[in-house]
C-alpha cells in the first residue's frame, strides 16, 4: 500500500515537472486568491499600457506585507470573493499556500503542494474505508487504490489549481462518515449525539463549500442512511438528520458570508431551466455521450477496458463461472450508487461536460468499479493481472490522456511583435487580460482598446498588428485590414490586421 502511494506521488511530481504554463481557470484562482483586478467589477484600466515584466510580476508575486496583508486578503475573500459561481474555501486555502511566492513557477508549485496534501488525505481516507469494507485483504485494497490513484484523471486533478482536488478529499471524507453512520445503525447505536451531529454538519458544510453542485452528494448518501434507518426501524434518529439540515447552511455562511450569492448568478438560472426540462432530450443526449466518453476513456482507461473485456471473454470461452467472485455489502452498493447518481446529475446540469466537474466523485466511483473488474482479471491468472498493472502504470506516464498539462509551445503567441492589443468592449473582455499575462514577453506591451477606431489610431504607421479577441468572432473578421485568425485558447484568438484608417 505504501508502494502504491509512493508511485502515485511520483506520478504527480513527474507530471507537475512537465507543466510549464497555467491552465486558463488556474489564472482565475490566482487572481481571486490575491484579490487582483481581472474579475467581476474590479477590472483592468483600459487607458493604461501594460508592460509584460511588470504585469507578470504584480500578478504572480505576493504583494502582501507579512501576515497582516495575508489576513486582509483572507478577510476580503471571506466577505465577497467576486465569484458568484464558487464559494471561498479553496481560494482562502490557496491564498495561504501562495504566501511568499514571487514567480509563475512559485505559484504553480506552491499550489501543487497544497493539492498534494489534499491528495494524501484522499488516499489514506479511501484506504481506511476499503480496509473496513474488505477486512484483512490488504493486497486487494492496494490494487484498488492503484487503479484509482494512478489513473490519469485523478492525477490531473492534483495538477489543477482549482477546488476539485479539495472537493475530492471532502467527498472521500464524507463517504467515510456515511460508512460510520451505517455501522452505527447496523449495531443498533443511536445517531443522536451532539458531537456526531456537529461533526456531520461541519463536514457537510465543507463539502458544499467546495462547489455548490457538490451539496447533492451528501443529500444522496444521507437519503440512503434514512432509508436504511427506516428499514431497521431506527425511527428515533430523526433529530440527527434534522440537525444536519439546519446546521449545515449555518456553517456554510460562517465559512463564507457570500455563500448564498450564487442565487443571483446567471448560471443558477440556466440550471433552474434544465431542472424544469428545457431542452431535455438534447441535454440528455449530451449528458449520456459525455458520461460514456469520460468514464470509459478517462475513468476506466483503454488499458482496463481491454483487460476486463479480455478476461471476460477468456472466462466465457473456458466455460468458467462468470460471477464476480466477490460479495459487496449494501453499504458498498449504496455509496457507489450515490456516486453514480451524482455524476449523472452533475453532467446533466452542467453547461460544459468536463471531466473535472465530476472528478470529486471519481475515487468512490472507480473503487466500486475496479473491485468488480479486478475480480475477473484475477481469475485469469496472477501474471495477467500483474501485466495489466504494468501496462496501466506505463499508460499513466504517457502524456496523451493527461489534462491541464500546459506547455508554452502548445499555444500560438506572436513573439516578435512589440505590442499586443486586447479588444475590451466590456468588463468581461477586459478581465481576459489575465489569460495573456503568463505569455507576455518582458519587453512586450499589452494595450486595451474599446472600439476599432481607437485601435487604428494607435497603430498608424505599423506594418501589421495582432489583436486578441473572442474565438471565431465574425465582427472582428469584418474589420478593415483583416488577414487571418490564429487560435490561442478555448476563449480567445489572435487576429492579424494591416493598419487601416476607416
Amino acid at each position: 500500500m505504501i508502494l502504491v502511494f509512493l508511485l502515485a506521488v511520483t506520478l504527480r511530481f513527474y507530471w507537475m515537472s512537465q507543466k510549464e504554463m497555467p491552465y486558463g481557470d488556474e489564472l482565475t484562482s490566482v487572481c481571486l486568491a490575491y484579490n487582483h483586478p481581472g474579475w467581476g467589477a474590479y477590472t483592468y484600466d483600459t487607458t493604461v499600457t501594460y508592460q509584460g515584466d511588470s504585469l507578470r510580476n504584480s500578478f504572480f508575486s505576493d504583494q502582501a506585507t507579512g501576515w497582516t496583508g495575508v489576513w486582509e486578503d483572507l478577510r476580503t475573500l471571506h466577505t465577497d470573493n467576486r465569484d458568484l459561481s464558487h464559494a471561498s474555501l479553496y481560494y482562502m486555502a490557496l491564498r495561504i499556500a501562495l504566501w511568499g511566492s514571487h514567480t509563475l513557477q512559485d505559484v504553480l508549485w506552491q499550489g501543487f503542494a497544497l493539492n498534494l496534501l489534499f491528495f494524501a488525505l484522499s488516499f489514506w481516507l479511501l484506504a481506511l474505508l476499503l480496509i473496513r469494507l474488505f477486512p484483512g485483504r490488504y493486497l486487494w485494497v492496494s490494487a484498488i487504490l492503484a487503479c484509482v490513484f494512478w489513473n490519469p484523471a485523478t492525477v490531473a486533478n492534483t495538477l489543477l489549481l482549482r477546488e476539485y482536488q479539495l472537493a475530492e478529499t471532502c467527498f472521500v471524507a464524507w463517504t467515510c462518515f456515511t460508512a460510520l453512520l451505517f455501522r452505527r445503525l447496523q449495531g443498533g447505536t443511536s445517531l443522536v449525539r451532539p458531537s456526531l451531529m456537529l461533526s456531520g454538519a461541519l463536514l457537510a458544510a465543507v463539502v458544499c463549500s467546495t462547489g455548490y453542485f457538490n451539496a447533492l452528494y451528501p443529500v444522496l448518501t444521507l437519503l440512503c442512511i434514512v432509508l436504511y434507518a427506516w428499514r431497521v426501524r431506527a425511527f428515533r434518529n430523526w433529530p440527527f438528520f434534522v440537525g444536519i439540515a439546519l446546521l449545515c447552511p449555518l456553517f456554510c455562511y460562517l465559512a463564507y458570508q457570500g455563500f448564498f450569492n450564487f442565487l443571483t448568478d446567471v448560471r443558477t438560472v440556466e440550471v433552474a431551466g434544465k431542472m424544469q426540462g428545457e431542452g431535455f432530450f438534447r441535454n440528455l443526449y449530451d449528458t449520456l455521450f459525455a458520461c460514456a466518453y469520460i468514464l470509459t476513456l478517462r475513468g476506466f482507461t483503454p488499458v482496463w477496458i481491454a483487460g476486463g473485456l479480455s478476461a471476460f471473454l477468456y472466462l466465457l470461452f473456458r466455460k468458467r463461472p462468470l460471477q464476480a467472485g466477490i460479495s459487496l455489502s449494501r453499504l458498498y452498493v449504496a455509496l457507489w450508487g450515490s456516486a453514480v447518481l451524482w455524476i449523472l446529475a452533475i453532467l446533466y446540469l452542467a453547461t460544459w461536460k468536463f471531466t473535472r466537474y465530476i472528478s470529486p466523485a471519481l475515487p468512490v466511483f472507480l473503487a466500486g468499479v475496479f473491485s468488480l473488474l479486478l475480480s475477473y482479471c484475477r481469475r485469469v491468472g496472477r501474471r495477467y493481472t500483474v501485466f495489466l498493472f504494468a501496462a496501466f502504470l506505463i499508460y499513466a506516464f504517457w502524456d496523451y490522456p493527461m489534462e491541464y498539462l500546459e506547455r508554452r509551445n502548445s499555444r500560438f503567441w506572436p513573439e516578435q511583435t512589440s505590442c499586443v492589443y486586447l479588444y475590451a468592449p466590456d468588463a468581461e473582455a477586459s478581465n481576459s487580460l489575465n489569460l495573456l499575462v503568463p505569455y507576455l514577453g518582458d519587453r512586450q506591451q499589452c494595450r486595451l482598446f474599446t472600439a476599432p477606431e481607437q485601435l487604428f489610431s494607435f497603430t498608424a504607421g505599423s506594418d501589421t498588428l495582432w489583436v486578441v479577441g473572442g474565438s471565431e468572432d465574425a465582427s472582428l473578421r469584418s474589420w478593415p485590414g483583416f488577414l487571418e485568425e490564429r487560435f490561442f485558447n478555448g476563449w480567445q484568438s489572435f487576429y492579424l490586421y494591416t493598419p487601416h484608417n476607416p
